[in-house]
């Protein structure tokens, strides 16, 4: 009698309900056996909730500064997604949607540098932009695991921008206590655009988070015109796109000279619309300049904005009257 009452009594459990609390909700499992048997079993997946992404943007497959692209270039997306669960069951899938864009693009889990300081999990292939596309786009993020649970997050944007960047604006400022026009350690030479320039395109790898050290050379050219300043790599063998700045005069050095190839480097730093070249130490002495000049930039090839659209290199004059420079 016990035994028979053992059974039933797992019959009706059996035919009955069985309640699993998930934190998130209760999940019901239905069960019709009516007999006990050693194959029986109750069984719940731990894993309730969806993958979500902390963080997602679109890259020119270039690389650089990313979140901006150009009609008729190339991009990849990118996201940082993470499931949760005790344990997890695993992401098993994340593909994003473009609003009046591409659809269902599959994003590959890896490991991948990067990206303005951001790490991402996941990277779809290279896509195409539509050449006419211009402003602002949002795009989605479809997010999956491997017990079924599913998220859609919103609210990702890009902007295709197709207008190139102009010079507005270049000084030359002599720092606190320092000798005025006289290139000194600690002077400045701002270039200002009409948008903000990609560092990727300025020096190679940088991201402009941070400031990155370069050689200035300061060319005497007394005997055929006016000095010069050019911007190069930190191992001062290769110039810098940003190409060459006349002084204006001729008597601010009577050699040419470098500052930051030894001691305290020259650096450069991106701030908004500038581009702003601190001077290092220097090989030597300079002169004082005697009178007011005109700075004129010419840049090289190869700078862009932030969505790849080139700088030209025609040559740009400063702005306003002549005044003293450094």
């Amino acid at each position: 009698m016990r035994s028979r009452s053992k059974a039933l009594a797992l019959g009706a459990v059996l035919a009955g309900s069985v309640g699993v609390s998930a934190g998130v909700g209760v999940v019901w499992g239905a069960f019709a056996a009516q007999t006990a048997s050693n194959g029986n079993e109750v069984r719940s997946v731990p894993d309730f909730v969806a993958p979500q992404a902390s963080g997602s943007v679109v890259q020119k497959s270039t690389g650089g500064a990313p979140g901006f692209v150009r009609s008729g270039a190339s991009y990849r997306l990118l996201a940082a997604v993470a499931d949760s669960g005790r344990p997890s069951s695993g992401i098993a899938s994340v593909t994003g949607s473009m609003t009046d864009g591409p659809s269902g693009v599959v994003l590959t889990a890896g490991t991948y540098a990067p990206v303005a300081g951001q790490t991402y999990t996941h990277r779809s292939a290279v896509q195409a932009v539509g050449t006419a596309y211009a402003g602002t786009y949002t795009y989605a993020l479809a997010l999956a695991d491997a017990a079924g649970n599913a998220r859609t997050q919103t609210g990702f944007s890009v902007m295709v921008d197709n207008t190139a960047p102009v010079p507005t604006g270049i000084v030359a400022t002599n720092h606190t206590g320092g000798i005025v026009g006289h290139p000194d350690p600690g002077d400045t030479v701002r270039w200002t655009t009409s948008e903000p320039l990609d560092a990727i395109s300025l020096v190679a790898g940088w991201e402009g988070l941070d400031t990155t050290n370069v050689v200035v050379r300061l060319t005497n050219g007394s005997s055929g015109g006016n000095d010069s300043l050019a911007v190069y790599n930190a191992a001062n063998t290769a110039a810098l796109p940003l190409g060459t700045v006349d002084l204006g005069r001729t008597d601010y050095t009577t050699s040419s000279r470098t500052f930051g190839a030894g001691g305290t480097p020259s650096t450069l730093t991106l701030t908004g619309n500038d581009v702003v070249l601190q001077l290092g130490a220097a090989s030597g002495s300079t002169t004082t300049a005697g009178g007011t000049g005109t700075l004129r930039w010419t840049p090289g090839p190869g700078v862009t904005d932030r969505a790849g659209n080139a700088l030209g290199t025609s040559t740009f004059a400063e702005p306003g009257i002549a005044d003293r420079d450094f």
